[in-house]
């Protein structure tokens, strides 16, 4: 935004320049004598016509012009002007168009004599003469001192012939085809008033550009603050009165680094009040978890605390006493294996928590646990199906973590399937993939739990009646989307398996 409005100043600089220029030069008379226009009036001067030949557009005010014939009578001279020359002097005044410049100057010599220097130059190339007291030449030949000179050929040549104008001549052929000499005078001085006047111009353009660039500036001032100030105002009131769920900024048009500005500001507030819904979620979550702990803690602590009152009091025979402390022995393991589910979840939604990587085998990984599971779950009435391939397939893998994944997995199947229930393992190659598919062919997930069955304390009786904390599912999500895999409840194309989990994580280069 500030380098277009620099750039619009300076143009609009430069126009105030030119037009103070134009102001201050308005209506001004240069005087300044121009002479390059004499040769195309020749047919006027040929035919006589002297009078239209313009003197003052070309000579400036004061001044004239005189016609002389070839033996130097004048011939025109309009305003009396004293003029005896002859041929040969007029041959000493410079010529109107000639490339040539002549320059005079006097010289004192030892001796307190005058002597004259003149210079004539032009055409690459430059002759010096020096006359004596008596103008005898001294030094230098040929050129245009071809003769004797006299003191008024030197001022006709140093143009003091005239006093008060400057001379010029231009030759023409009059009608009869006689030689005629044009003789133009103009007042002496002329160009150090033009200088004059071009200083008085000078000078009041400084003035008018300085007081045009004050204006100029005050203006500029004034718009960029009305430019600038609106785009301000409305973000400090977007800051001022934002709050997070409220309206945000209308999008802005204008300056480029201001709707920037407001984009980033949207995109913040946006930021804002996701970061917001997560915190809601969480905290919902967080209290949903303590409900649950307490919940879940509540019946076997209950258990413990009765029976061990019923103890105290000698309220149970001692026929029953062997059963009684079974049963807290079984509620105080149920309790302690809720709180270490409580604990690893806890660890695992820690923000430090990271995973022991390694590169591995994943199907040579999960055939090994199928085989360790294989005994407990034959000795619990549970069939196994297995189809993991021979072939290798690299996954980076933390083995104890994964391990705890599969093992919730199976465990959940375990808890909720009756006896002569067949768990399936399998493992395929999708892709960049490698899925992982763990099934059964129980009674399945309820419909009305299956969509929350990730999240901690549901669990597959949805009265919590069940055993367990209803953790294991959300902790082996956890773990798998830690490992940068993905899990989810999906559908076997083979219609023995009710329920059915896959699990894809990212295959890596060997």
């Amino acid at each position: 935004m500030l380098l277009g409005n620099y750039i619009v100043f300076t143009l609009l600089v430069i126009a105030v320049f030119v037009l103070a220029l134009v102001l201050s030069f308005a209506g001004v008379e240069t005087n300044l004598v121009d002479l390059r226009q004499v040769g195309d009036y020749d047919a006027q001067l040929s035919s006589g016509r002297y009078d239209e030949f313009p003197v003052r557009r070309l000579l400036g005010e004061g001044g004239s012009i005189a016609v002389l014939d070839s033996r130097g009578g004048v011939v025109y001279n309009p305003v009396g002007m004293t003029i005896d020359l002859s041929p040969e002097e007029t041959a000493y005044i410079p010529d109107v168009l000639s490339e040539y410049s002549i320059f005079t100057n006097e010289l004192k010599t030892a001796g307190g004599q005058t002597n004259y220097e003149i210079t004539i130059s032009g055409e690459g190339q430059s002759q010096l003469f020096i006359l004596d007291q008596d103008f005898r030449l001294l030094y230098g030949s040929g050129g245009l001192l071809r003769g004797p000179v006299s003191e008024k050929k030197y001022r006709l040549l140093s143009n003091t012939c005239f006093e008060g104008y400057s001379v010029r001549k231009h030759p023409f052929a009059a009608e009869g085809g006689e030689a005629h000499t044009l003789l133009l005078f103009w007042p002496d001085g002329r160009g150090d008033q033009t200088l004059q006047n071009l200083a008085d111009s000078l000078s009041r353009s400084s003035e008018y550009f300085l007081l045009l660039y004050v204006l100029l500036i005050v203006l500029l001032i004034f718009w960029l603050r009305r430019k600038i100030s609106r785009p301000l105002n409305l973000l400090c009131g977007a800051f001022r009165d934002y709050q997070i769920g409220g309206q945000l900024v209308s999008r802005y048009r204008g300056p480029r680094e201001f709707v920037e500005i407001f984009d980033r500001f949207s995109d913040m507030a946006r930021r804002l009040e996701d970061s917001e819904r997560r915190r809601r979620t969480l905290e919902e979550t967080r209290r949903k978890m303590l409900a649950g702990i307490a919940h879940d803690l509540k019946t076997p602590v209950a258990v413990i605390q009765g029976y061990a009152r019923a103890l105290g009091d000698g309220v149970i025979p001692p026929e029953e006493r062997s059963r009684c402390l079974a049963a807290l022995e079984q509620k105080a393991a149920g309790l302690n294996e809720q709180i270490n589910a409580f604990y690893e979840y806890s660890r695992l939604e820690h923000p430090d928590f990271s995973l022991n990587l390694e590169l591995g085998d994943i199907c040579c990984y999960f055939r090994d646990f199928v085989a360790e599971q294989y005994s407990d779950l034959e000795l619990a009435g549970f069939s196994l199906e297995v189809d993991i391939p021979e072939t290798r397939v690299s996954c980076m893998i933390d083995r104890g973590q994964l391990k705890r994944a599969f093992a919730n997995i199976v465990g959940n199947a375990v808890k909720h399937t009756p006896r002569g229930t067949t768990l399936y393992f399998a493992l395929s190659v999708e892709g960049e993939s490698a899925v992982l598919t763990l099934a059964d062919n129980g009674p399945g997930i309820p419909a009305g739990v299956a969509p929350d069955i990730f999240t901690p304390f549901v669990m597959g009786d949805a009265s919590r009646g069940g055993t367990g904390s209803g953790l294991g599912l959300s902790i082996a999500k956890r773990i798998v989307e830690t490992h940068g895999g993905s899990i989810r409840l999906g559908n076997s194309s083979d219609s023995r398996w009710s329920t059915v989990f896959e699990i894809t994580l990212p295959i890596q280069s060997a």
